[in-house]
C-alpha cells in the first residue's frame, strides 16, 4: 500500500503535468515557477537555521541544525534535471538530512541549463568545495549528497575534484541519481506505469538542454562512462 507521503507526491506531480498539458506552449520560467512548489509537501525539519552565502562565487544556503557539529559539512545539490529546482525547493529536505547526520549542510544554487549547460554545474560544485576548504573545513569532514540530477552532480563533482588533484571528500550519498543522460536503462520502460512524472521524452528533453553542444559520453555528464577509481570506496558508511 502506498504511503500518504507517496500519495502527496503523486498529487503534486499530477498537478504539474495537468498544468503543462493545458499549456503546451508554457515557457521555461513558468515551468520553473511550478517546480518551485516542490517543497510545499515537505515538513519543516524544525530547529534548523538557514542563511544565504556566497560560496566562492556560487550562490548557496547554509542549513545549520541546533547543536550540530560545526566542523562537518554535507554539500547538497538539488534535483530537477539540471533545468528546474533550486536551493529553495530543496531547503527542507536537505535540512532534514543535515539534522539526521548532525552536521551543517551547504545547499548549492548552481547554474541551470539551458542558460548554462554542462559543465557549468560541475564547475560550480567544485568552486563551492574549494571555498569550503579555504574556510578551514577539511576534506575528511566533508561529504556530498543530492537527488536525481543532483545525485549525479554530487558524484561527478568528485570526479572533477579527483582530476584537479584536490583532496577528496570522505563520502557521497547520491539519492536516486540520474547517471544516464542517454536514457538507455530498461527501467524507463518497465517502470513507466509507476513513475509519476518522468518518461523518456521528458528525460531526453532535459538531457538535451543540460548537454547543449556537449557529448552525452562525457564522463562528467554520463556517469556510466566514468572511471570511478579514486572515489570514496564506501559511499554510505565512511566514518567522517
Amino acid at each position: 500500500m502506498a504511503s500518504s507521503q507517496s500519495d502527496a507526491i503523486k498529487v503534486l506531480y499530477k498537478g504539474w503535468i495537468d498544468a503543462m498539458s493545458a499549456n503546451p506552449e508554457m515557457g521555461l520560467e513558468e515551468m520553473r515557477d511550478i517546480f518551485e512548489h516542490w517543497g510545499d509537501i515537505t515538513d519543516e525539519p524544525g530547529e534548523v537555521d538557514y542563511s544565504e552565502v556566497d560560496a566562492g562565487g556560487v550562490q548557496a544556503m547554509w542549513a545549520v541544525p541546533k547543536g550540530c557539529a560545526e566542523d562537518r559539512v554535507v554539500v547538497c545539490t538539488h534535483g530537477g534535471g539540471y533545468v528546474t529546482g533550486s536551493m529553495y525547493t530543496h531547503r527542507k529536505v536537505f535540512g532534514h538530512l543535515a539534522k539526521q547526520i548532525g552536521c551543517k549542510a551547504l545547499i548549492l544554487h548552481y547554474r541551470r541549463a539551458p542558460e548554462a549547460p554542462h559543465p557549468a554545474q560541475v564547475d560550480d560544485a567544485v568552486a563551492a568545495y574549494e571555498w569550503l576548504l579555504s574556510q578551514g573545513y577539511t576534506n575528511d569532514h566533508i561529504c556530498t549528497s543530492g537527488d536525481s540530477a543532483g545525485g549525479a552532480l554530487c558524484t561527478s563533482m568528485l570526479l572533477a575534484i579527483r582530476d584537479q588533484g584536490l583532496p577528496m571528500p570522505v563520502a557521497a550519498m547520491p539519492m536516486s541519481p540520474w547517471y544516464d543522460p542517454e536514457g538507455t536503462g530498461d527501467s524507463l520502460v518497465t517502470n513507466a506505469d509507476k513513475d509519476a512524472i518522468v518518461n523518456k521524452d521528458v528525460l531526453m528533453g532535459m538531457a538535451g538542454m543540460f548537454l547543449g553542444d556537449g557529448s552525452s559520453k562525457d564522463p562528467l555528464a554520463n556517469l556510466l562512462c566514468a572511471d570511478l577509481k579514486g572515489l570514496p570506496s564506501d559511499l554510505y558508511t565512511n566514518r567522517w
